[in-house]
This record gives C-alpha cells, sequence and structure tokens, in this order.
C-alpha cells in the first residue's frame, strides 16, 4: 500500500464559538480569513475570549490530512516543529496514535497554536501564532525523511517561507514522490502570487484550493480557474463549500454536489476533504469517485466541533471506502 508523508504547521487548535463579529474587529481579523499573530495578540484574543465556549486539540492543515488518512491503514509521517513543551507533547501524541511516525524537530520557542474563532454562521476566522511551527528551515530537512514514501502533502501555510517550501518540493520530486499543496488560505495566496505561479508548476502533481483561493490565484472564474490551474499540474482541485467540488485532470472534468448534513462547525472539512481525494488517488479510483470521497470526508467532519474525526466515524467511514472500491 502507497505510504504519505506530510510537512506543515505541527500546532495546537482552539475551537471558540463567540457570540458576534465585534471580537473580530477588536482584533483587526478578516472574516474568513487566516492571520498570523504575535504572542500579545493571541493573549488579547484568548482574553477577550475566556467566557466562550472553547476546545483544545492536536491541529495543523497538512497534520489533519495525515491524520485522516493514516486512519484508513496508510503508513505515513510527518515533518513539523515543535517546543519544549506539554502542548508539543500533545502534537506528537496525536501523530504516533494515528499510527503516523513524528519527525518532529524541536525549537526553544513555544509550541504555536491556532485560534479559531467561529462566529453564529459557523464561519472560521483564525488567528494563529507560530511559535516553534514558524522556526521549521531547510535546515531542518533531509532527504532521508523522505524514503519509503510515495505520496507527499504539503500546506500553503508554509510559503510564506519561500526556501523551505521550494527545498521540501524539490527533495520530494528528486525522491519520485506525488506531490500535492493545499493553497490554505486566500492571502496567503495574494501574498505569495508570483513565488507559488513559478513554483507549483515545477514540483507540484495535484493542487487543492477552494473558490477564493483558486479567484485570487488565477484572477478568473472558479470554472475558468480550475481549467488555468489544471494546466500547471496533473490534477486541479477547486473546493465549493456547500456546493461540493471540481477537478480537472488533463482533459477530464468531473464535479459532485456537497453531502446535505447538519453543520456545526468546519475547521477541517477541506483538509479531511483532501485526505478522502488523495485515498482515492492512491487507489487509482475515478476522479469522480476521489471527489465525491473527499465531500463525503468532508461531510462527516462538520457535524462536530473540531478538526479531529470522532471515532465512532471511523467505521462507517471505512465501510463507505470500501463499497466504493467494490
Amino acid at each position: 500500500m502507497a505510504r504519505i508523508l506530510g510537512m506543515g504547521n505541527a500546532l495546537m487548535d482552539i475551537i471558540t464559538h463567540i457570540q458576534s463579529e465585534a471580537t473580530l474587529a477588536r482584533l483587526g481579523l478578516r472574516k474568513g480569513a487566516m492571520h498570523l499573530v504575535d504572542i500579545d495578540t493571541m493573549r488579547l484574543a484568548l482574553s477577550l475570549t475566556k467566557d466562550c465556549p472553547r476546545r483544545t486539540m492536536a491541529g495543523g492543515s497538512a497534520a489533519n490530512t495525515i491524520r485522516s488518512i493514516a486512519r484508513h491503514g496508510v503508513g505515513g509521517g510527518f515533518i513539523g516543529k515543535i517546543g519544549h513543551d506539554r502542548q508539543g507533547e500533545l502534537v506528537a501524541q496525536s501523530l504516533t496514535t494515528a499510527g503516523i511516525r513524528p519527525l518532529l524537530r524541536q525549537s526553544r520557542a513555544r509550541t504555536g497554536h491556532a485560534l479559531a474563532l467561529v462566529t453564529p454562521d459557523i464561519e472560521r476566522t483564525f488567528a494563529t501564532f507560530l511559535g516553534a511551527a514558524g522556526t521549521l528551515n531547510t535546515n531542518d530537512l533531509s532527504p532521508s525523511d523522505f524514503v519509503g514514501f510515495d505520496f507527499f502533502h504539503i500546506e500553503g501555510f508554509i510559503a510564506q517561507n519561500h526556501t523551505l517550501l521550494e527545498r521540501a518540493l524539490a527533495i520530494a520530486k528528486s525522491a519520485q514522490l506525488h506531490t500535492s499543496i493545499d493553497l490554505g488560505s486566500s492571502n496567503i495566496v495574494d501574498e505569495n502570487h508570483g513565488f507559488l505561479r513559478r513554483v507549483l508548476p515545477k514540483y507540484v502533481d495535484i493542487i487543492f484550493a477552494n473558490q477564493d483561493e483558486a479567484r485570487v490565484f488565477t484572477g478568473k472564474s472558479t470554472d475558468e480557474a480550475l481549467k488555468e490551474i489544471a494546466q500547471l499540474c496533473s490534477v486541479a482541485v477547486v473546493k465549493l463549500g456547500p456546493r461540493g467540488a471540481i477537478a480537472r485532470r488533463g482533459d477530464e472534468t468531473a464535479a459532485t454536489p456537497a453531502i446535505d448534513v447538519p453543520c456545526v462547525d468546519t475547521t477541517g472539512c477541506g483538509d479531511h476533504f483532501n485526505a478522502g481525494f488523495i485515498y482515492g488517488l492512491m487507489h487509482e479510483w475515478p476522479l469522480q469517485q476521489c471527489l465525491h470521497f473527499g465531500c463525503y470526508m468532508g461531510a462527516c467532519i462538520i457535524q462536530s466541533v473540531g478538526a479531529s474525526m470522532p471515532e465512532t466515524l471511523w467505521p462507517q467511514i471505512r465501510a463507505h471506502a470500501e463499497s466504493i472500491a467494490g
């Protein structure tokens, strides 16, 4: 069976439901975006939301995807950086519990965390303090870490460090791994547009974007954006939220609707979609089935709070995958 290596920000997630958008305004955060913040802003955000419902768990976009794929019995590894603290121990434990080899470096900085501020309309706005995760650099990469894997998935948030992202992708390609990236956030795409346009066609096989990221990346409407992104890689995927997802591979285009379920929290939805889609590719499913399973995984995660799939759902998820495989 194929094995997958991931790389990204090793973080703890703090999911907080806020009463109104006034909190976002107070913190200077644009609704729906991911913002990198310093420790003082993070402390203020935690203080302003101290009386709001809160849940803490291991997170990180690429880590969420790798943990999700690993729960299907796929061997995995994850490269990231943590601090010498309890939060770092929890990140490492979340990986080993899922059967993932934790290729974690350690930093003197504290383990990073992402505060997801969820408004009543279920929209998430992230305030992220990278901490130790932000100190990951090219010196932390070893070609030997990529040996024995078939796929490599990296998050677009790493694009803040151009040298690191390009070096990781270059090592993966030289090791003949299939490479994938999730563009992460429209503001990340906007701030690193020229770099991404140069690097992605050179190293990336599979590009995941939501419709906002696709629009910012190409300057075009969704369907035209998909076509343009597909010219840069082997497989392009655009996630449409409640309208499902579309994908293109060569001249083949596929679309699938979202699965209608009660939505509690969309944190991790895109990450689990990616896991389902990549799992399908690993098993050489048709493009349509890869999309469907991605949407199925996304539908499962949004029915509860946080990016960690409830244990009770895994038996039915695995059964659904088996039904697709025939």
